[in-house]
């Protein structure tokens, strides 16, 4: 068979143009490992047919620098370059094999950001004070809530020191953040500090170059203060920052600025004096605020005589102000809504009767402004009292909560003191909420819809492709009806039943015998102790038994299917034993969360809270479960990984995911089959990784198909009478916790 006939075999159904075909493998039909390279060509096409055809292009020239065994491993990360960059991304790693790949293999060459964000990204979020994200750019940046890097870092020939070059790199992002470089105090202008150090840089000639100029001046502070907060870090990475200050070749102001950014161990003060006279000497301990590196900026500026090292400068990067400013405006925004919103409620759920200040004569509030006599007041000197905050009604003071008070620090804190328009919008907004008669917006009123973004499992590659699909949560849309009342009148004898068993289940009784102390003599260890003791040897001491109670520890999230072939018989007793399960679960105690889910394709799986772990059995939650009802496919694996996420931040002894489900997984795109059945399975295994128990009820006739290799031999059940489903599901809940 020719290398065409055996590409249209492996593609097959689909049927290529022959032309393009036999152009593709022309370059490889007479390649001695001919077998190797078309034996990757199905784990490729259902990705990109175009990509296809560049690897068969490629392949030739690729197994010249790598050998055959390692073909698997460069395809993974061909195709994750492809679905992070797209085909232009891939094929440059392609042209780059022996730089990108090879070189990597034996521990040498660049690393990629991808790689180490797992253990970046926690250890900068554990130095930050905020939540701070990593995302890829050119070169390096912050929007001060954002830490932009290159996508892939070769700044020397070690794996490993580039990896610690991205640390630094980051490390040195964060330190702009924590000194606010990008907004620097007390200069002229508008109250947004972000604005005004784009006026002042504005002021110069050239403002480029004195932004260039200023940026290198903060980096100096900022190294300086990483060398006394993470000295570690930096006298790890003393030798490669010194090989690339050597690079630094030019005899300019702004190239012995670099030189000193990169070495702030050895400050070159006689070379700066050579080209900035006494200026320099004013380096000598550094810039110790930004106000400062803004007076020295325009001290220096004069005597630049050039643009200085060309490009970025990777370890500070680029100032992005315009970014900072929108970023600042959006976060005051957002804070401010959540402040008001915060003050509204407990101005509304206290309805105003704060405690009577006595040191504060009464006023009369005739003819004033909303929120003119609404004062935010810090708490008394008093020794335990100073973190209170209080909120001043007229004659009135009420006392802030805690989770409150925390946002108005942190909001003072990063934007200045709350000013009488947040009081006043508070005010006018919980005037609203007092009208209507609420507390607040009701918790159905808010919709909130979170993404969240998980991995799917390729068994063709043997890989992961990286984020690819997009969960998001949304609330059920609510309805009116009867259909609680009408399953619990249905099953009432049933619960009866149930209430009795689960009631068992509470705690668990059972005798610890040969116990030191206890609450009975136990007579078998009392015989054999005589029996010792006759015989010359020492007696046990071991003499009493002792009743053990276990109190139950368990938390179980169920997770239902909604797929629009639940339609009809199905979707309504799967209702109904929800509804059956709540009553007992009430009864016994445990922890349990109920969410649905559904979706079509992978930018839109979606899940539905029911109940959460932490949220009370209440009328809300019931008509929640009235209203599930079919949706669209079965696209399992992301609700299942999302199910494990949660239940991986709940303290419990046993951590069980139960999901009900009518059928196998299956989705609107080419997420059928093998596919999907292997990346369910792998979501399953790392739910058991985790600690999780997942388990399946099913109701699908042909299930023993498939679901033993899903789930496993134990781990899933079928009932085949879908009508005995209410009565069925507690049974097995209550095997399987006891």
């Amino acid at each position: 068979m020719d290398a065409v006939a055996r590409f249209m075999q492996l593609v097959a159904p689909d049927r290529p143009n022959p032309w393009e075909v036999e152009d593709a493998v022309a370059s490889v039909a007479d390649h001695p490992h001919l077998a190797e390279i078309m034996a990757r060509v199905p784990v490729i096409w259902p990705v990109s047919n175009s990509l296809c055809f560049n690897y068969l292009g490629q392949a030739g020239r690729v197994l010249d620098c790598l050998r055959v065994e390692d073909l698997d491993q460069w395809v993974r990360e061909l195709l994750d370059h492809y679905e992070q960059g797209g085909l232009r991304a891939a094929q440059a790693f392609m042209l780059r094999v022996e730089e990108d790949f090879v070189c990597r293999r034996r521990g040498e060459g660049g690393i990629r950001l991808g790689e180490i964000e797992g253990w970046l990204l926690p250890f900068i979020q554990g130095l930050s004070e905020q939540p701070v994200h990593l995302a890829v750019a050119d070169a390096a940046a912050t929007d001060t809530e954002t830490i932009y890097l290159p996508a892939e870092l070769t700044l020397v020939s070690s794996e490993t020191e580039n990896s610690l070059f991205y640390k630094l790199m980051a490390a040195c992002q964060w330190g702009f953040i924590r000194l606010r470089s990008f907004l620097p105090d007390g200069l002229p202008g508008s109250d947004d500090p972000s604005r005004n150090l784009a006026r002042f840089l504005d002021g110069f000639a050239d403002p480029v170059l004195a932004a260039r100029l200023y940026h290198c001046l903060e980096a100096v502070r900022v190294v300086r203060f990483l060398r006394d907060h993470l000295p570690g870090l930096m006298r790890r990475s003393l030798r490669s920052r010194t090989g690339l200050a050597e690079r630094i070749t030019g005899e300019d102001l702004l190239s012995a600025l670099q030189r000193l950014v990169w070495l702030p161990e050895r400050t070159p003060i006689a070379e700066l004096e050579a080209t900035a006279g006494s200026v320099a000497r004013d380096l000598s301990a550094g810039p110790r605020t930004a106000r400062e590196s803004c007076a020295l900026t325009g001290a220096f500026y004069p005597l630049l005589s050039g643009p200085g090292p060309e490009g970025v400068a990777v370890l500070q990067g680029r100032m992005i102000l315009d970014q900072v400013a929108q970023t600042r405006q959006r976060r005051f925004r957002e804070m401010r809504e959540e402040l008001i919103e915060a003050l509204a409620r407990t101005l509304a759920l206290r309805g105003h009767q704060g405690t009577r200040d006595p040191g504060s004569a009464a006023e009369n509030d005739s003819g004033r402004e909303p929120g003119q006599a609404l004062v935010l007041e810090p708490g008394s000197r008093n020794r335990g009292a100073e973190n209170r905050r209080f909120v001043r009604i007229d004659n009135h003071r009420l006392e802030l909560d805690p989770e409150t008070r925390d946002l108005v620090n942190r909001m003072e804190r990063e934007f200045g003191p709350v000013g009488a328009a947040e009081l006043a919008a508070a005010e006018g907004r919980a005037g609203q909420y007092m009208a209507a008669g609420e507390g607040g917006p009701t918790e159905e009123g808010e919709t909130v819809v979170i993404r969240h973004g998980y991995d799917e499992w390729d068994y063709r590659r043997r890989g992961y492709r990286k984020d690819w699909c997009l969960l998001e949560e949304k609330p059920l849309p609510l309805v009116q009806s009867t259909f609680v009342e009408s399953a619990m009148n249905r099953y009432r004898g049933v619960i009866i039943r149930m209430r009795r068993q689960f009631e068992m289940l509470r705690t668990r009784e059972r005798f610890l015998r040969r116990q030191r102390d206890g609450d009975d003599i136990d007579l078998d260890s009392l015989v054999e102790s005589l029996a010792d003791t006759r015989a010359g040897l020492p007696p046990s001491d071991r003499l009493f038994i002792r009743l053990r109670r276990d109190e139950r520890d368990i938390a179980v999230v169920f997770l239902v299917d909604m797929s629009n072939s639940t339609e009809g018989w199905v979707g309504t007793v799967i209702k109904e034993s929800l509804v059956v399960l709540c009553e007992g679960l009430e009864t016994v105690g445990d922890r349990y969360g109920i969410y649905g889910f559904s979706g079509m394709r992978r930018l839109r799986c979606e899940v539905f809270p029911v109940k959460s772990m932490d949220e009370p059995y209440s009328d809300q939650v019931r008509r929640r479960i009235g209203s599930i009802a079919p949706r669209e496919y079965t696209r399992m694996a992301p609700a299942i990984r999302h199910m494990s996420h949660l239940l991986s931040g709940v303290e419990a002894r046993i951590r069980l995911l139960l999901i009900l489900s009518d059928g196998k997984p299956e989705d609107y795109d080419d997420y059928k089959g093998e596919y999907a059945i292997e990346d369910t399975r792998h979501a399953l295994l790392e739910s058991r990784l985790a600690g999780i128990h997942p388990f399946c009820i099913t109701i699908d006739r042909e299930a023993r198909d498939y679901m033993a290799r899903i789930f496993g031999r134990r781990g899933y059940t079928c009932i085949h009478d879908v009508r005995r489903l209410p009565v069925r599901v507690p049974e097995i809940y209550r095997i399987l916790t006891s």
